[in-house]
């Protein structure tokens, strides 16, 4: 039987195009996403959490 792998997104202050990114998309693999991991995101529009998700710490999304 295989083992389900599960992902914590840890992210630094280049998690992505900050200036241009419009879009995230998590995977139902991810269960939990650091601190500030996608704050500062000035075009964020839509974020799509998968079915993993259970733990989102403070400021994760912070002024985006």
């Amino acid at each position: 039987m295989p083992i389900s792998q599960k992902y914590h997104i840890l992210c630094s202050n280049n998690s992505g195009d900050k200036t241009k990114t419009q879009k995230i998309v998590i995977n139902d693999k991810v269960i939990s996403i650091g601190k500030k991991c996608f704050s500062n995101f000035e075009k964020l529009k839509t974020i799509e959490f998968g079915k993993g998700i259970t733990k989102i710490q403070q400021y994760a999304f912070y002024q985006s």
